[in-house]
């Protein structure tokens, strides 16, 4: 059985997703004719040979593909990557990357643009202004600690950059058996 890298793996997917469409379009472009005009594939062995033979391909290629994504989807599941002292399988950290970075990385944003933008908006109103520093004698109260939030914004960026850089590497690395 031979073994490719994930790489390889990975460009041969985009290599048979675009032998798909060519051969998708030829086969669109094959269909029909007009009885009466010669048959534009009379000497490959004719229209009805030549079309059966490219969906009979496209349907090996989508099954070369699924070979392959069950290839990098078990090295996924079986091989670590470590990041921050954190350390997950490959699948373990696209899933995070796909569904839990995105929303975080959002939600930790949104809460430091709001405590911004409520300071600038109480600097702007003098009279807020100054019944806050009345009340608490500070610009705004925040019930979160703003290093902390911070530090958290940059650690998952850290990660995500970091994890960009190993899946490389990983991918380069990992050699998977495709039948």
């Amino acid at each position: 059985m031979p073994e490719i890298t994930i790489t390889e793996g990975l460009a041969e997917i985009k290599l048979i997703g675009d032998r798909v469409s060519k051969k998708q379009e030829f086969v669109a472009s094959h269909l029909v004719r007009p009885k009466n005009l010669i048959d534009p594939l009379q000497e490959q062995g004719g229209s009805v040979k030549i079309l059966k033979q490219e969906m009979q391909s496209i349907i090996d290629l989508g099954e070369r593909l699924v070979s392959i994504r069950r290839a990098i989807s078990l090295a996924n599941q079986t091989h670590k990557i470590e990041i921050t002292g954190i350390n997950r399988t490959i699948a373990d950290w696209l899933t995070w990357r796909r569904d839990v970075y995105p929303d975080t990385a959002r939600f930790l944003n949104v809460i430091a643009q709001t405590i911004l933008r409520e300071r600038r908006e109480l600097g702007t109103d003098s009279r807020r202004l100054r019944a806050a520093q009345e009340i608490t004698g500070e610009d705004i109260e925040v019930h979160i600690n703003e290093k902390a939030l911070f530090e958290s914004i940059e650690t998952l960026s850290v990660i995500n950059n970091h994890l960009d850089g190993q899946l490389s590497l990983k991918n380069a690395q990992i050699m998977i058996e495709v039948p």
